[in-house]
């Protein structure tokens, strides 16, 4: 989220015009002349108007080429007579069409010259509508209502939120077909997967992250046993470490509405499939970088681009800047050059 840059008007003095209200001299036309407004002729001897060098039939004449002086209203396009606001090089007659190009806030629905805009310009909120706590899902400033762990969701996310687990297993098994037979990206070993309170996520997580924007979690566990080679005499020729069990399981915040909780899964499954596929990536940039491509490109395949610009406008060093890397990688080298990048990433290479 980043703060929107104030926008101030500043009055300006009233314009008075003076030319208008003035009499112009009358002269006598010593000769033949032509208006500047109209281009009639002005017969030798007749009166004519005289203003700023140039000469006019008429009075409407010497008004309506004074007019066109007069600055314009980059709104209604009117010519301002009296006095005016203006608002980064552009001016306005009235404060109605000053606040008519002032950006309107998601939340309320009140034009605003102040306020913030989210990062990725879901939303544009009001200080007003600021002061209001976050959706924990979306971030939006909302008076939604509170969940029992004092979770804050707004109406929109609520439509779709996720709490029972059953229902969550379905979306996780459908979620894991799309990456396996659409997008090339399945593992065929058996995930546990729960959906969890906070507190829990947090807990298992073992992070010092902010509570509030974990929404997933991927662990594995692997047990190992030391293998001992010994010759015909019983000396130790060699010693290594074996796998014996491994264990995969994820987990997912409950409460997320349906789309976003997918995106969370398909993440996790790719960390799922980094670890089965290209173990010993010790880079927390790589990894989670890799995770977000992953669950960008379910999101493309879905045509989610709402949650696709949250991931392409992230700054954050290990998620945002780790998902522009892999994704400069797999657009110059494909997913093949992707592959090759991963594996020189990996412990027993470095």
């Amino acid at each position: 989220m980043r703060q929107r840059k104030f926008i101030f008007f500043s009055g300006r003095g009233v314009r008075l015009l003076s030319f208008l209200f003035l009499l112009p001299f009358f002269l006598g036309a010593s000769e033949k002349l032509k208006c500047d407004w109209c281009g009639k002729t002005i017969g030798a001897g007749k009166s004519y108007y005289r203003i700023k060098n140039k000469n006019y039939c008429s009075r409407p004449c010497a008004d309506k080429s004074l007019e066109q002086s007069l600055p314009k209203c980059s709104v209604c396009s009117r010519r301002i007579k009296g006095g005016y606001l203006t608002s980064n090089g552009k001016t306005f007659c009235s404060r109605k069409c000053y606040e008519s190009t002032l950006p309107e806030c998601t939340v309320c629905g009140r034009r605003s010259a102040e306020g913030a805009l989210a990062a990725d310009n879901s939303f544009f909120a009001c200080p007003d509508c600021l002061r209001k706590p976050r959706c924990f899902s979306c971030q939006m400033p909302t008076g939604g209502r509170k969940l029992h762990d004092g979770r804050i969701i707004c109406p929109n996310c609520s439509k779709t939120a996720v709490f029972n687990e059953n229902t969550a297993r379905k979306y996780f098994q459908s979620v894991r077909n799309d990456l396996k037979y659409k997008l090339g990206l399945g593992t065929n070993h058996p995930i546990q997967f729960y959906l969890i309170d906070q507190e829990t996520l947090h807990r298992k997580s073992r992070s010092q992250s902010n509570v509030v924007t974990e929404q997933g979690l991927f662990e594995y566990l692997a047990e190992l046993e030391k293998v001992v080679t010994r010759d015909l005499l019983g000396r130790k020729v060699s010693e290594k470490e074996e796998k014996t069990s491994e264990l995969f399981n994820i987990y997912v915040l409950n409460g997320l509405p349906k789309e976003r909780m997918e995106y969370v899964m398909a993440h996790e499954l790719g960390h799922d499939w980094l670890v089965t596929y290209f173990p010993g990536i010790r880079d927390l940039q790589i990894k989670e970088g890799f995770a977000e491509y992953v669950g960008w490109l379910y999101n493309r395949l879905h045509g989610r681009d709402y949650l696709n610009r949250r991931i392409e406008a992230n700054t954050d060093p290990v998620y945002g800047k780790g998902f522009r890397l892999i994704k400069s990688i797999a657009d110059k080298e494909g997913f093949d050059g992707l592959k090759k990048f991963l594996n020189s990433k990996r412990k027993n290479r470095q």
